[in-house]
């Protein structure tokens, strides 16, 4: 998740998509009055005497992300009138995710920043996303804490999940909230257009990621009712509206 006041633009994190790796890459182009949500992935270099190795101290000052604090301090009150649980204050906590959803961070971010600045985001099918979720080294802890042993067992309890957080990332209510879209599918074309809109210093090459994470070794195919469930679950989503495939470059 990027909000850069420099460049006027916010970058939503998508799943799967090594949006990690070109968070890394293009921190070095942002300043002190952009945000980038703290992610795990190591910087290649420091960028700066106040940042630490993964640049979360620079990163994460929360005066530079725009927050709509009446918005917070109004739902804070609105809840202790309707005596809810203090647990469902913390909704309106101003913490920005990076995989944060559409509806958080609309709730977060003032208005005339998420209205006039330009939206972009990473997809990648969802196919793929699934499959690369299950693959993925790290989530390799989860799968043994919630005794899945393969893939099928696994797409028929995390499907539907992950495909909402996925949509979450960049769509509301069946409303997509982007300017332009990058496919992960030609990363090359999506760098190039990138350096290109935002006149960045650099070459396609500085983003391209130099090692892939594998995760899993074997090869996992899906079924034709693995098939017919996602088709299922786009055809009530953006990804049924011609819209959305316009915005791709």
């Amino acid at each position: 998740m990027i909000i850069s006041k420099k460049y006027n633009f916010i970058f939503f994190k998508t799943f799967k998509c090594q949006t990690e790796n070109f968070i890394s890459k293009i921190s070095f182009f942002l300043d002190k009055n952009d945000f980038v949500s703290i992610t795990s992935y190591e910087l290649n270099k420091l960028r700066n005497s106040e940042i630490d190795r993964y640049g979360h101290k620079f990163f994460s000052n929360k005066i530079n992300v725009s927050l709509d604090y009446q918005k917070i301090i109004s739902n804070f009150i609105k809840n202790l009138i309707l005596f809810r649980k203090f647990n469902h204050i913390v909704e309106y906590k101003p913490k920005i995710l990076q995989h944060d959803s559409i509806k958080n961070i609309k709730k977060i971010i003032k208005p005339k920043v998420f209205n006039n600045f330009e939206k972009f985001f990473f997809f990648r099918e969802f196919e793929d996303v699934i499959i690369s979720l299950y693959k993925d080294k790290e989530y390799k802890k989860i799968l043994k804490k919630k005794n899945i042993k393969n893939f099928d067992s696994f797409f028929e309890r995390e499907c539907e999940f992950w495909f909402y957080r996925y949509m979450a990332t960049f769509s509301l209510e069946n409303k997509l909230y982007c300017d332009f879209i990058l496919p992960f599918n030609n990363l090359k074309k999506s760098y190039d257009f990138l350096i290109k809109k935002y006149n960045l210093s650099c070459e396609r090459d500085y983003f391209i990621k130099s090692k892939v994470n594998e995760g899993f070794k074997e090869k996992i195919y899906l079924k034709s009712s693995h098939k017919q469930k996602i088709n299922k679950l786009k055809s009530n989503s953006v990804l049924n509206q011609s819209e959305f495939y316009k915005k791709i470059i």
